[in-house]
């Protein structure tokens, strides 16, 4: 707070704060947030919000469990004709950074193609091969 040198508000300074009788006093929050539409950043806080949400790293599975998920897609395809059903965790990608998130999916296959590396569901969701962690035919 300045100093005042030449006594302009000596008049004014010792007298008490006015308080309204038709208006609340406002807490620091809510004063602080009638200045929210002229943030001088636009963004900003979208930005910082992004930068910390949450992504997972995907797996890296060993060799012993890409072959026993290879094993349980050749014994899906042999049964396409069925339409098994399978519960399967796989790994989807972030649209905005690097890593992702692990969905699960249950259902029953229409299409086991190894050709393009994937597999699809009856109701159109595809899979690619080298994003399933985990696959299991339901009984």
């Amino acid at each position: 707070m300045m100093n005042n040198q030449n006594g302009d508000y000596d008049d004014i300074i010792s007298m008490p704060h006015h308080v309204s009788r038709t208006h609340p006093r406002m807490t620091p929050h809510e004063r602080a947030a009638q200045f929210a539409p002229y943030a001088a950043l636009a963004g900003y806080g979208e930005m910082i919000n992004e930068s910390v949400r949450p992504v997972e790293k995907k797996a890296e599975l060993t060799g012993a469990e890409k072959a026993a998920i290879g094993e349980t897609l050749s014994r899906l395809k042999a049964r396409i004709g069925e339409r098994p059903e399978v519960s399967v965790t796989y790994f989807v990608p972030d649209g905005f950074k690097e890593g992702g998130a692990f969905v699960s999916a249950e259902g029953r296959l229409r299409l086991v193609n190894p050709d393009k590396g994937m597999i699809v569901f009856e109701d159109g969701l595809t899979i690619r091969f080298d994003d399933i962690l985990s696959i299991e035919e339901s009984v």
